[in-house]
């Protein structure tokens, strides 16, 4: 658990510095969801899918990152000596996933018509690297695992 702590320092550190660390990989994807929407080759629709694939490789690292910390926070409750801070990090870790929003192609948008590509393009421009919420969360998870290390270590 001390070394899970640490790793989680450490990401949620670079995520208070660097925003959004996937931030890219989301903007390029949707780039080239969209030229995939766009074209009507086959061989094309397969090249650009195999991209797809290949350029997001590293957010295949953010679900087992996810499983792990959730593992974490439920492992965490017996060793937390006020509890208090491991439940509302629980609560607040399932409200983020009930409440989020997610990124894809929304079923309204359709990619044939011009107005379609445009309220996709519109939509992929919204995501930001930075937000409030982002900073806050990153602040909020850092302390905590801060706690937690500190809390492992004395």
């Amino acid at each position: 658990m001390l070394v899970l702590s640490i790793i989680f320092i450490t990401y949620y550190f670079a995520r208070l510095i660097k925003g959004n660390l996937f931030h890219n990989q989301i903007i390029k994807g949707s780039d080239i969801s969209l030229k995939q929407a766009m074209t009507t080759d086959k061989t094309e629709k397969t090249k650009l899918g195999k991209e797809l694939i290949s350029s997001s490789y590293c957010m295949f690292l953010a679900l087992p990152l996810a499983i792990t910390e959730y593992i974490f926070l439920i492992k965490a409750i017996p060793l937390d000596s006020l509890k208090y801070p491991t439940i509302i990090m629980i609560f607040y870790s399932l409200l983020n996933i009930v409440f989020s929003k997610g990124f894809g192609k929304p079923k309204n948008m359709d990619l044939t018509t011009e107005e379609g590509i445009f309220n996709y393009k519109v939509t992929a421009s919204k995501i930001k690297r930075y937000s409030v919420k982002g900073f806050i969360t990153a602040l909020g998870c850092l302390v905590y695992y801060g706690y937690m290390f500190y809390g492992f270590i004395k």
